[in-house]
C-alpha cells in the first residue's frame, strides 16, 4: 500500500495536497495544487514556478491552471525545466511587473485531470483527505486531515473524533489493510494502531494537567 507516486503523474508534496473548497460555478470539483508562481524570470514574462510534483515537468501536461483564487483558469506554455522547479509563460501575466504581484498564487488543477491510479493499492495524497477512519468494529476513530512522507514512509494526521486532538499513524497495509474511496472511509486495525492512539491520549492527559 502506497499513496501515488510516479515518474510521469505523481502525488504533490504533502501540505499542497490538501482539499481545496469547491468554488461556485466549478460544479463542486475539488482542485489540487501543483505549483507556485516564485516570481519573474528575466524581462520577456517568464514566470518562476515552485512545483509540487517529483517530476517539475509534469506541469506541462496542462493546457490551463486555475488560480488559488476565484478567478477563470489561465493559459500556461512554453514550460522548461530550471532548477529544482520550472519556467513557463502564463496568459495574462505577461510582465516582469505583473508576475512579481502574483507571487505567492498557487496554481490548480482540477482532481478528474489526474488519471486514475493503475495500482488498486495506490493512492493520492489529496485522495486520503477528508477520510473516515474507524475500526474493525465501525467505530469511528476520526478523520484524516493530512498525509506526509518525511522520508520514512507516508504518515496519515487523524483528528480524533473524541478529543479533536491530533494523531499520527503508519499509513501501511498492517496497519490500514482497507481503503473505501467510494465509502469515504478507512479502517485501521485497531490492535496494531493501539500504541499510536494511547500516544494521542496520553498528550492530551499531560496538556489537561495543571
Amino acid at each position: 500500500m502506497r499513496c501515488k507516486s510516479l515518474s510521469f503523474w505523481v502525488a504533490i508534496t504533502s501540505k499542497r495536497l490538501l482539499r481545496v473548497a469547491p468554488k461556485p460555478g466549478r460544479h463542486d470539483e475539488s482542485f489540487v495544487v501543483i505549483a507556485e508562481i516564485a516570481g519573474p524570470h528575466g524581462v520577456r514574462g517568464d514566470a518562476k514556478l515552485k512545483t509540487f510534483t517529483d517530476d517539475p515537468m509534469t506541469i506541462a501536461r496542462f493546457e490551463e491552471l486555475w488560480l488559488a483564487e476565484d478567478k477563470p483558469p489561465v493559459g500556461i506554455s512554453d514550460v522548461r525545466g530550471y532548477k529544482t522547479g520550472a519556467l513557463a509563460r502564463l496568459a495574462h501575466l505577461g510582465t516582469p511587473e505583473a508576475i512579481k504581484e502574483a507571487r505567492g498564487t498557487t496554481l490548480m488543477v482540477p482532481r478528474s485531470a489526474l488519471p486514475e491510479p493503475e495500482d488498486e493499492e495506490e493512492y493520492y495524497y489529496t485522495d486520503l483527505i477528508g477520510l473516515r477512519v474507524e475500526d474493525e468494529t465501525a467505530r469511528i476513530i476520526g478523520e484524516v486531515t493530512q498525509v506526509e512522507d518525511f522520508g520514512a514512509g507516508d504518515i496519515l494526521t487523524i483528528r480524533s473524533a473524541q478529543s479533536r486532538k491530533l494523531i499520527t499513524l503508519p499509513f501501511t497495509k498492517a496497519m490500514v489493510p482497507t481503503v473505501d474511496l467510494s465509502a469515504g472511509r478507512l479502517v485501521i486495525d485497531a490492535q496494531a494502531a493501539e500504541p499510536y492512539l494511547n500516544a494521542g491520549k496520553s498528550a492530551e492527559k499531560t496538556e489537561s494537567q495543571p
